[in-house]
């Protein structure tokens, strides 16, 4: 980070501005927020998982064309979902798919 704090601050402005419209646009509010991590509040759990799914469609959206672009942003959004639920109460229409193993840069042995 120490090559382009600047660039690097407006990369993860912009994020957060996606984020942010994506929170806002599924009934949600952020609660907090800690360097580059953001917790937020929703109407409901269906309301969570699909700003869940959004948010990572839009930032790997975001990141692919920072790669084209040459700026060569890199990174990972974890969504992580917690909340109290009816049992047995299932109403999310989406699917998912593996995009194959991830080596993070920051364990030395290479766990993926």
């Amino acid at each position: 980070m120490a090559r382009d704090k600047v660039g690097r601050f407006a990369r993860l402005k912009a994020r957060r501005a996606i984020i942010d419209g994506l929170i806002a646009s599924h009934r949600g509010r952020v609660v907090n927020t800690a360097a580059d991590s953001v917790v937020a509040d929703f109407a409901s759990a269906v309301d969570a998982v699909q700003c869940a799914v959004a948010v990572q469609t839009a930032i790997a959206t975001e990141n692919a064309r920072a790669v084209a672009d040459g700026r060569g942003a890199r990174g990972i959004t974890d969504v992580t979902l917690s909340a109290p639920h009816e049992p047995g109460l299932n109403r999310f229409t989406w699917g998912w798919s593996s995009l194959g193993a991830e080596f993070l840069q920051h364990l030395d042995d290479g766990t993926p």
